[in-house]
């Protein structure tokens, strides 16, 4: 069941928080930071062109391509653009917990799309609320935005690959 892996990965974000200084501590010890950095910018870029190469392969005309793929763009830029390598982290995981989550919702009306966006936002804002009462954790709500936005565009990505709308609809009828 698909909501059962949503809540198994929703745990282990919660779970790894404590852990996480000591696995970037132990990474920093045994690699570069320039490596650490080529090695995250690599793997974001790789998980972006999945995607992509995903999408494409869907044979969306390029109109409906561009539409879809724009949230890919948008956080690829934004998750290059962070200084923080470990940032970009916040991107992915919420990316990919969105999609899980659009592909587990059958959203059919404005009421779903709000509760999914809002479900993704504060399962982001409880991370870092946890992380206020960690120690060597801080919350952070430059996080709490990064999270949101990596979860929410995973939302929309997932509303082209997964739902059935109306949009897609209306696309093919202007074609």
């Amino acid at each position: 069941n698909l909501w059962k892996f949503i809540i198994i990965y929703v745990i282990f974000i919660y779970v790894s928080l404590p852990f996480f200084p000591v696995f970037i501590s132990t990474l920093r010890g045994l690699i570069s930071k320039e490596f650490l950095n080529l090695l995250s910018l690599t793997l974001t870029i790789s998980f972006f062109l999945m995607l992509a190469i995903w999408i494409y392969k869907k044979k969306y005309n390029s109109r409906q391509f561009l539409l879809i793929i724009s949230p890919l763009v948008l956080l690829t830029y934004l998750s290059l653009s962070l200084d923080v390598w470990v940032e970009r982290i916040h991107f992915v995981e919420y990316a990919f917990l969105g999609l899980l989550i659009s592909r587990a919702v059958n959203v059919t009306n404005l009421q779903s799309i709000i509760f999914t966006g809002c479900l993704v936002t504060l399962i982001g804002t409880v991370d870092e609320i946890i992380q206020w009462f960690l120690p060597n954790r801080f919350g952070d709500m430059r996080d709490v935005f990064m999270n949101s936005v990596g979860g929410l565009s995973g939302l929309w990505l997932g509303r082209f690959l997964f739902w059935k709308q109306q949009l897609m609809k209306k696309f093919h009828k202007e074609n």
